[in-house]
């Protein structure tokens, strides 16, 4: 396939999901349902039940993939996305509200399995691929954050749900003018090959990365705006910030990747975070904070993470391979928002920021044993329908 092909490919799937960039909902979720009455452990809570949901509808996703074919699955995702941000904007408490968030958690975890399938499908090269596809999916979130917290601030939280469903919306009329019924690829399925070591491996490091990637984002937000006591419009700069750092970071550290190995590249993500982390906890002023956030966004996991699923799967179980990893991944987020959430609530947020440092080490650990073993060649792919 040429580079202009995979490129158009990669345009295509990504559009969808560049126009639900353009609004950052989790920005007010948190401050949202803390003046609905959550306190951070309830928040943790409603954050691990959210990604419990996910799970399961992951899980079905992945079940669905060998029946279904992509666009479909897709479909169903961005019409319970569309309702869930209505629910949020109907509003009516925090039992509603929760309802909303299950909702979107649904439409989460059907989506990533068929979206990342894609992508792999797409071209040879997987780091640079997938470096290539979440820039191109998260390239409005260099403004999203901010503009969210304008929207907030000007004419109030549920604005924001109000907004997002009319984008989902128009999300969902682009699956079905860009995505043809694309299926899953026709072959024998060697279920033992996603039961080999270095797929646990790499579902247990998965599950560890996402322990620590749910358990700060809500409790960053949180502690900026309710402790700190900046705005929504201050929240949304810094993490514009990270957004336009991330942006090209993706694309980088798939080029990493390809060079260094990408188990490697997939470590080295542990190691930065862990320091930013400690730099974190010890941080007192604004610009402490902003630039330890910036570290975070430093490098990125997933354009290795995916690269070495699709050199660990075969091509015909790449939608159950995405959805058992997102499994794991989903199972980190469900414990992450609990456990820091109960190390806030006792010792306050440095501490809870200085757990995330160690664990972000013990993921970098575990990361770097997938170097000693071997993964498949890669395969050639066909490009992707034009309708």
């Amino acid at each position: 396939m040429g580079r202009e092909e995979r490129l158009a490919g990669l345009l295509r799937v990504s559009a969808p999901f560049t126009i639900l960039s353009l609004l950052s909902v989790d920005l007010v979720v948190p401050s949202y349902l803390a003046r609905l009455g959550a306190s951070p452990l309830i928040l943790g809570e409603i954050y691990s039940l959210r990604t419990g949901f996910r799970l399961a509808a992951r899980a079905v996703s992945g079940l669905l993939s060998e029946r279904l074919d992509y666009k479909r699955l897709l479909v169903l995702s961005f019409s319970l996305k569309a309702a869930s941000y209505w629910t949020l904007y109907i509003g009516g408490g925090l039992e509603v509200s929760v309802a909303g968030l299950i909702l979107l958690a649904a439409s989460e975890g059907l989506e990533s399995p068929a979206y990342l399938s894609l992508i792999a499908l797409a071209g040879n090269r997987a780091a640079t691929s997938f470096g290539i596809a979440l820039s191109l999916r998260t390239a409005p979130a260099i403004l999203a954050p901010l503009a969210t917290g304008i929207i907030a601030q000007r004419l109030g939280l549920r604005h924001v749900f109000g907004l997002a469903a009319l984008i989902s919306l128009t999300s969902l009329g682009l699956v079905a003018k860009l995505y043809s019924g694309h299926s899953r690829e026709e072959g024998r399925r060697e279920y033992r090959a996603l039961l080999t070591r270095r797929f646990i491996l790499l579902m247990t490091s998965a599950s560890l990365l996402f322990i620590c990637v749910s358990g700060f984002r809500p409790f960053f937000y949180w502690w900026v705006v309710e402790e700190l006591h900046y705005d929504y419009a201050t929240l949304g700069s810094i993490v514009a910030l990270g957004e336009v750092l991330a942006l090209f970071s993706r694309i980088y550290t798939g080029l990493i990747a390809e060079r260094i190995g990408y188990a490697t590249a997939y470590a080295l993500v542990g190691i930065l975070r862990s320091a930013s982390l400690t730099m974190m906890a010890t941080a007192s002023s604004l610009m402490t904070v902003t630039l330890s956030y910036l570290a975070l966004r430093g490098l990125m996991a997933a354009p290795s993470r995916n690269a070495l699923i699709s050199r660990i799967a075969p091509r015909e179980m790449y939608g159950l391979a995405y959805a058992l990893i997102g499994l794991a991944m989903d199972l980190g987020a469900l414990a992450g928002p609990v456990l820091v959430g109960l190390v806030v609530e006792r010792w306050g947020l440095r501490a809870g920021f200085t757990l995330l440092s160690v664990l972000y080490l013990v993921f970098a650990l575990s990361a770097a044993q997938l170097r000693k073993m071997p993964t498949r060649a890669p395969q050639d792919s066909d490009p992707l329908p034009n309708n």
